[in-house]
């Protein structure tokens, strides 16, 4: 008898999102490294996910076919759904006749024709679609798949939708070649200037609409912002401010820069692993910990849900800090942990580390975690001079964040100073102050107990 035989694909498994960390439910994929109809070998790398807390790159666990991606760049896709789907086998035969014996008379039957599964078998590795088949045998491409791959913001594609238009089609002029809102209209023969045009002629009627642009919805970091810092209106707080004399602390630190300095010229092998230089806040936080030491207190987590009999402090045995860092993305907050343990250099290494994968690739759940006791926000980069700035206490279970100012040069008098002799006639000096706020959980804190912190800490500070 006869048959006919056709290319077959294995059921489809789809890959769902797993969990990325304690309390995600959903992620935003900001960037695919795959495209429908391409080959993944186990632990490719499928896509980039943005939690609420850290990036996460996706990697396949097993081998096959890139099928039905969820979303485009910027969909959310929440934990347990499908990602894509991947085939994880393909097998192929012959579509040409073949005469197959019948069972009785031979037991050929259990053998295949050999002209048409060799011709089937046969593997052209510069064919499009699946890499290593022929285009009688592999999977066709997505119908979209230029468009998908076009660099393009979610609202220029809408707008090249509400216009029918093909996102492929169009030049892009941005960055990489991303295609802009002002491409789209030019390639739909509208005019770009007009609607700034008309902006300027409403701005100058006194009954002229508003001009608004295009809604930006928040997405991954931001969006993470905004759902916890909406519950910190609701944590009664307590402020403290104070100035921290960090003169003496200055000059330790610039003599620690000049002996890393003259190490690296006289033997540069003996610095591997070593940072070039260490900024003021590794000394901070150090100094942040033997206070914590002093006040157990604060190496405390507190846990609670909506029942105050069952809210709860979590003690730690290690000095966990988490730092703020602002990034193009938003605020992330990594934590230091074990910062008891470790020296002033270790500090600058680890956090000069943090801060420049931050801003690069990303943090990923090794370097945030579940956070840590406490929060350093230093912004005296930007400002924050005497006058001092209130950090908002971030709901996770922390008991209080600090916020550095800017350092100043301002007069003191001689006898108020650290070391300072209080005798004779006071004279004016300048020193070097740095101003600092503290936010704690007055739920929990007696204002006391935060106060207690800061000065312990300030006093180990002015005297290094």
């Amino acid at each position: 008898r006869l048959f006919s035989s056709t290319t077959h694909l294995a059921a489809k498994q789809p890959y769902n999102l797993a969990d990325v960390g304690e309390g995600i439910t959903e992620c935003e994929v900001v960037k695919w490294h795959v495209s429908s109809g391409d080959t993944v070998e186990e632990f490719d790398p499928l896509c980039e996910v943005q939690s609420d807390k850290a990036s996460v790159e996706i990697t396949s666990r097993f081998s096959g076919v890139v099928s039905d991606l969820a979303c485009e760049v910027g969909g959310i896709v929440k934990v347990g759904s499908p990602l894509c789907n991947i085939d994880q086998g393909i097998e192929a035969a012959s579509s040409a006749p073949a005469q197959v014996s019948q069972p009785a008379k031979s037991p050929a039957m259990n053998t295949p024709a050999s002209s048409g599964f060799e011709e089937a078998a046969h593997f052209d590795a510069s064919a499009p679609g699946i890499k290593g088949l022929s285009p009688q045998v592999g999977i066709e491409r997505h119908p979209n798949a230029e468009a998908i791959q076009t660099l393009a913001t979610p609202a220029v594609r809408r707008l090249c939708h509400e216009h029918s238009l093909n996102v492929a089609s169009i030049s892009g002029t941005g960055k990489d070649g991303r295609v802009t809102k002002e491409d789209v209209l030019r390639h739909a023969g509208l005019t770009v200037d007009n609607a700034p045009a008309r902006a300027r002629a409403a701005a100058s009627s006194p009954m002229g609409p508003v001009q608004t642009g295009e809604p930006q919805p928040l997405t991954g970091i931001r969006k993470a912002m905004f759902k916890a810092l909406s519950h910190s209106a609701a944590v009664p707080i307590f402020t403290f401010t104070e100035e921290i004399d960090v003169t003496e602390l200055e000059a330790l630190r610039k003599q620690v820069n000049a002996d890393l300095a003259m190490r690296a010229k006289r033997n540069p092998a003996s610095m591997e692993g070593q940072p070039s230089k260490v900024t003021l806040l590794s000394f901070l936080v150090k100094a942040l910990s033997t206070a914590m030491h002093d006040n157990p207190l604060f190496l405390t987590r507190l846990q609670f849900n909506r029942a105050a009999s069952a809210a709860r402090l979590i003690p730690r045995a290690a000095h966990d800090i988490s730092i703020a860092l602002s990034t193009p993305n938003g605020l992330l907050t990594p934590t230091i942990r074990s910062v008891e343990g470790s020296t002033v250099l270790d500090l600058a290494s680890r956090i000069s580390f943090l801060q420049k994968k931050a801003t690069s690739t990303g943090l990923g759940a090794a370097e945030t975690g579940d956070g840590g006791t406490i929060t350093l926000s230093n912004i005296g980069s930007i400002g924050g001079g005497l006058g001092g700035t209130t950090p908002v206490l971030p709901p996770t279970g922390q008991l209080a964040i600090g916020a550095l100012g800017r350092i100043v040069d301002a007069p003191r008098y001689s006898d108020t100073v650290p070391g300072g002799s209080k005798e004779g006639v006071a004279t004016l000096v300048r020193r070097k102050i740095l101003p600092v706020t503290f936010a704690g959980d007055h739920r929990v804190l007696q204002g006391t107990e935060l106060a207690n912190l800061v000065m312990r800490w300030k006093d180990l500070c002015e005297r290094p």
